[in-house]
């Protein structure tokens, strides 16, 4: 997911999406990780809700939004992994990417569109 102007938490992205998705996919949102400039965010959504995660989120459907959400190709530059208080986790933490299901990544390109594509879901 990409935002117009950065943010400086990760609360707004979920708040975007669970005013959008139902409860059965937000709370299958995993590996959330923001881009280092605060423009967006990457997250994990189960392979069984991808497709309905994509019309949800569909850009004909999201014309009057600040944010866009695509499937990502390729990821940005990342900030370092924080835990769910906004703090960074102590070393030997456990990486919450590590999950046993199969999943899409999603996220959004930039403005300039060097991100921009089909792969991972960006935020």
């Amino acid at each position: 997911m990409t935002m117009e102007k950065p943010f400086y938490a990760v609360s707004l992205v979920w708040n975007i999406l669970r005013r959008y998705c139902p409860e059965e996919i937000t709370q299958n949102i995993k590996g959330m990780r923001c881009f280092k400039d605060n423009t967006g965010a990457v997250f994990d959504v189960q392979a069984a809700h991808a497709q309905r995660f994509e019309d949800i989120f569909d850009p004909e459907q999201m014309r009057n939004v600040d944010f866009k959400v695509d499937l990502a190709t390729e990821l940005p530059e990342l900030k370092e992994d924080m835990n769910s208080y906004g703090a960074y986790p102590e070393r030997g933490a456990r990486n919450m990417n590590n999950h046993n299901y199969p999943s899409q990544r999603y996220g959004g390109g930039h403005q300039d569109g060097r991100f921009q594509g089909h792969g991972n879901y960006q935020s």
